[in-house]
């Protein structure tokens, strides 16, 4: 059984970066991972959680990448 913290990153996931990248270009690639291709190259942002994280103190951070 998922916890209400677990909801509230799930989310935090759809309304913060599904719905805002998606309408940029974005095409989602796997659960937390977002990848935008460019001509030449692509822009990856990446959603990971902290080791840290428990199921009621989720700890992410947001990486971003250019790749060619």
């Amino acid at each position: 059984m998922r916890t209400e913290t677990q909801e509230k990153f799930d989310r935090i996931i759809k309304e913060s970066f599904i719905e805002i990248l998606k309408p940029l270009g974005f095409k989602k690639k796997a659960k937390k991972n977002f990848y935008l291709p460019l001509e030449k190259i692509g822009h990856i942002i990446n959603i990971q959680k902290s080791i840290y994280s428990t199921k009621d103190d989720i700890r992410f951070t947001v990486n971003n990448d250019d790749r060619c």
